[in-house]
């Protein structure tokens, strides 16, 4: 039980995953799960029409690191992340009301609330996996890890509910975050 949603379904490294950018970007996306106890995501994603590339990732774990960061300390890590590349969107956790304000204050007024239907929003993700259409490089290890570990919730799933299990899914929330968000809203 507490099936696989990622490793055994539409996620495979044959299709799924690109040595270089293999596109030529009609722009930059970015996204954010936001955490200050436990994980905070940053995701930056390549983008030609149908087509969208996971960039690069940054993965800050407080309790590996010892040491929780503030708005201020995550703007400036966005800051030189995006640095070099031209985002023209930008979706954040809508829970992280103070930090995307705090983005905006510093110039990233690219920033929006991400679409936060979360059954709706993994079945895109997971049809654009499926169908090619999504790849993540090679480089970004957290991504690639978290596609393998990103499972249902079995006792949800006993009631009849689909929800997926709140377990190392921070990558998954924050790709979601900014492919879902962006082709239901600018595409």
């Amino acid at each position: 039980m507490g099936e696989w949603c990622m490793a055994e379904g539409p996620y495979s490294e044959e299709r799924n995953l690109s040595d270089d950018l293999d596109i030529i970007p009609e722009l930059y996306i970015g996204s954010v799960d936001y955490g200050t106890s436990t994980v905070c995501v940053f995701c930056l994603f390549a983008v030609y029409r149908n087509q969208i590339r996971l960039v690069k990732e940054n993965y800050y774990d407080v309790v590996r690191q010892g040491r929780q960061k503030t708005d201020s300390e995550y703007v400036r890590d966005w800051s030189e992340f995006v640095n070099g590349y031209k985002v023209e969107y930008g979706y954040v956790d809508p829970s992280a009301l103070s930090f995307r304000l705090a983005l905006w204050r510093s110039g990233f007024e690219y920033f929006y609330n991400a679409n936060n239907d979360v059954l709706d929003g993994i079945r895109y993700v997971q049809n654009k996996l499926r169908d090619g259409t999504f790849k993540i490089r090679k480089q970004c290890i957290e991504a690639r890890k978290q596609m393998s570990s990103y499972v249902w919730d079995n006792k949800s799933q006993k009631l009849g509910i689909d929800k997926p299990l709140k377990q190392q899914d921070h990558i998954a929330d924050a790709m979601r975050y900014g492919i879902y968000s962006y082709y239901k809203t600018v595409i």
